[in-house]
């Protein structure tokens, strides 16, 4: 609810109109209810009530009305200048996002790594402290900056994918499948370590047991942990990849609309 009011926020500064309210609104991912004046984000379940965040109709129309007013404010306070091209973080990163594509054969081949290590980037600005008066783009898209929210998953997934030198899609299912047969063969070992220790009968032999099937326990537990951030990234990939696909997109987008909207201010201005 905190990134969807700075968004209606933001978006109620760049209008004039209520459509174009809606159009800033639709450009960062939103889908609006008219009759239930609710915005929702794609992946969510319902919408949430315009009126329980405290943007009733009236108090919506008003805001945007008075930006008439106040639109030659617009080119000289900071709190209301219009997005410029630096503000948008996968933009900066166009060069080395565009040559991954381009030098991919098809949609199973795309580097991995890559969407992640691009996702680990923008979950850095959106969860940095930034110093007074420091410049940090923000994403557009809801559910980019949702996801960036995980930082430290993120990171986990990097730091997988960079130790084994993991790029693609079947090298992450080929690792994923070595550490599943490694870990089924020590839980064969131990397992039959418990059984020899059934019918054990030294005491001083037990003791031995228990401690080698101890560190194969000690030995199961990181490769466990292993398994488990792969198969999240497996899981997790072609759905970041999207999400980055419509982030570019909307920046793209967006940053066209922002220099059209920079010109029809000028021309009102200069009319006045």
């Amino acid at each position: 609810r905190d990134i969807l009011k700075e968004d209606i926020e933001e978006c109620i500064k760049l209008s004039i109109t209520a459509r174009e309210f809606l159009d800033h609104m639709y450009e960062r991912g939103y889908e609006y209810d008219y009759k239930r004046h609710s915005i929702k984000a794609p992946s969510w379940e319902r919408g949430v009530r315009l009126d329980r965040l405290g943007y009733s109709r009236e108090e919506l129309n008003d805001r945007i009305y008075n930006n008439y007013y106040v639109i030659r404010s617009y080119k000289r306070s900071p709190e209301y200048k219009p997005k410029s091209y630096r503000d948008y973080p996968l933009l900066m990163l166009e060069k080395q996002w565009t040559f991954e594509m381009q030098h991919s054969h098809d949609i199973a081949t795309i580097a991995i790594d890559m969407v992640f290590l691009i996702l680990l980037e923008l979950a850095k600005l959106v969860t940095g402290t930034p110093k007074p008066g420091a410049f940090m783009p923000q994403p557009l898209s809801p559910e980019v900056r949702m996801a960036c929210a995980k930082l430290d998953e993120i990171t986990a997934q990097v730091t997988l994918l960079g130790k084994y030198k993991i790029h693609t899609q079947p090298e992450l299912e080929a690792f994923i499948a070595e550490k599943t047969s490694q870990i089924s063969a020590l839980e064969k070992d131990r397992q039959q370590l418990w059984n020899k220790l059934k019918t054990e009968k030294l005491p001083y032999r037990a003791n031995e047991i228990r401690v080698v099937a101890k560190d194969i326990t000690a030995r199961i537990k990181p490769l466990r942990k292993e398994l488990k951030t792969a198969k999240n990234t497996l899981d997790r990939a072609e759905y970041y990849r999207e999400l980055l696909r419509i982030e570019y997109a909307m920046e793209v987008y967006y940053l066209d609309q922002v220099k059209m909207y920079d010109n029809r201010i000028r021309d009102i201005e200069l009319e006045r």
